[in-house]
């Protein structure tokens, strides 16, 4: 895509934007719902979303992600990528995950052990459920 074409031509697409995955995705299904095709680039991997083409699964996630549109389409496609760029910006917020990541390696035994008295409490909370259900029971049957 940054090559130029062969003999010096013009290059027949056109950067229109990059964005990190889950957002290119996003533009991408607008873009394709309004007729446009496009080429996603993430390194050295491509794919191509055409109007009317099957769903797929995003192949990037945070990475940034370049949309490329044939190059009479492109000012077309600016345009509706502006209009829906607050919408892009949202779904990015509903698919980002709200835990960070630690810094540094994890200590899987101290995970272990905060995680130890909950699943004591939520059993414990199990089992007076169940208690309470089977005298509830016994007592409708007598």
């Amino acid at each position: 895509m940054k090559q130029k074409a062969k003999g010096g031509k013009e290059p027949r697409f056109e950067l229109v934007a990059t964005l990190p995955g889950l957002e290119a995705e996003f533009a991408a299904q607008a873009l394709t719902l309004e007729g446009i095709p496009c080429v996603l680039e993430c390194g050295d991997l491509r794919t191509v979303r055409l109007p009317g083409g099957e769903p797929v699964e995003p192949f990037a996630v945070t990475l940034p992600v370049a949309i490329y549109v044939g190059r009479e389409q492109a000012e077309e496609a600016r345009e509706i990528l502006s209009s829906v760029g607050k919408r892009v910006e949202e779904s990015s917020a509903f698919y980002a995950p709200s835990v960070q990541a630690p810094a540094g390696p994890v200590d899987l035994a101290a995970l272990a052990e905060q995680a130890a008295p909950r699943v004591e409490e939520s059993r414990l909370q199990w089992a007076l459920i169940v208690f309470g259900v089977a005298v509830l029971f016994f007592l409708l049957v007598t």
